[in-house]
């Protein structure tokens, strides 16, 4: 999807899209890396950047999430995706977090203008930090 998008921290990771360059490429990047196993790998991204984001840019960015309730993880591989929604969240959410529904299934997002004080990795789960400066 992004050849040369590389990321690994070991902890949770953040992609910085400048203003204008959200095209589908970087929004399939962006779901890939942020759904990859549900966070179950070091390179999987937890935080967007993305400059006057609205709840529809990151709607459109799981638009085209395979779900894969049943299966989990062995399925995902079989089908080579490594993105898909693999299990509903746990209830409830983490403080802060609104559930935004994708296909069968769903993505706990939280907005704000300014990056997260703290950022807890929800392991194994399908959350995301959207940091939403005004240009």
């Amino acid at each position: 999807v992004a050849p040369r998008l590389v990321a690994s921290t070991g902890g949770p990771n953040t992609m910085v899209v400048g203003p204008g360059c959200f095209t589908p490429e970087v929004a399939k990047a962006a779901r890939m890396s942020n759904l990859i196993e549900h966070k179950g790998q070091c390179t999987a991204m937890r935080h967007l950047v993305l400059p006057q984001a609205t709840e529809d840019d990151v709607r459109t960015m799981y638009s085209d999430t395979p779900t894969l309730l049943s299966g989990g993880a062995p399925e995902s591989l079989r089908l080579k995706e490594f993105s898909a929604l693999l299990k509903g969240l746990q209830k409830p959410l983490a403080s802060g977090y609104t559930e935004l529904s994708v296909g069968e299934g769903s993505v706990a997002i939280r907005f704000g203008k300014r990056p997260p004080a703290d950022i807890d990795e929800q392991w194994r789960e399908a959350y995301l930090d959207i940091t939403a400066p005004a240009s």
